[in-house]
């Protein structure tokens, strides 16, 4: 069952008796295959009133709901943040080349009193375009970068998918080697200024299209 996705009411009783029987048969087939499963589900939605509202079965969530788990959204969790940065960074600053030691203390604080309504997804867009823009060790998130932190809690989320990342990291590369003169070498280069080595920025380079105008 796909999250945040139910089956039509025929397929919700096919599962339960899956469930229940512990047996299937294939498309075209007639002879019932045994089996011997443990069934693992997850959703973001509410299934009891799912169940209320008779979009799923009663029965069906019964014997799904032998275990639950709930893991609370991530505005329940603030303490959670600087832990989810750290790994986020590791995640992502050796991918775009630059060494991060971590989020700056006033940034910090405002993440945390962020509502979040993008959740983890949200939180992982932020941090890896803010590595991508960081020139400095340490990331700076200004108010900005969060969408309704000073208005509207309930705004859609930030969604930077890869162009949308590329393109802030072109424009970034771009920026700083019309600054350096287009040198990427040496204590004065765009790769001292982006803390990459040469090497990493070239191929950045190459990957985004960019070439020193003529």
């Amino acid at each position: 069952m796909g999250r945040g996705t139910y089956p039509v009411p025929l397929k919700q009783v096919k599962l339960l008796r899956v469930i229940q029987e512990r047996e299937f048969e294939r498309v075209g087939g007639q002879t019932p295959i045994k089996m011997d499963v443990r069934v693992i589900t997850a959703t973001n939605r509410d299934l009891l009133q799912e169940v209320a509202n008779k979009n799923f079965r009663e029965d069906l969530f019964y014997r799904l709901n032998v275990f639950p788990l709930t893991t609370p959204p991530l505005r329940e969790r603030l303490e959670d943040i600087p832990l989810l940065a750290d790994f986020l960074i590791g995640k992502f600053a050796p991918k775009i080349g630059k060494k991060i030691n971590g989020v700056g203390a006033e940034s910090m604080r405002r993440l945390q009193n962020y509502r979040w309504p993008g959740n983890i997804r949200e939180l992982e867009n932020i941090i890896e375009r803010a590595i991508i823009l960081a020139d400095g060790p340490w990331l700076e998130i200004g108010a900005e970068q969060l969408p309704g932190s000073a208005t509207d809690v309930s705004v859609a989320p930030l969604q930077l998918g890869d162009a949308s990342l590329d393109a802030v990291a072109r424009e970034h590369i771009l920026q700083v080697l019309e600054q350096t003169r287009w040198v990427i070498e040496g204590p004065q280069g765009a790769a001292q200024r982006l803390r990459v080595k040469p090497s990493t920025l070239r191929y950045r380079m190459r990957k985004l299209d960019i070439h020193k105008p003529r």
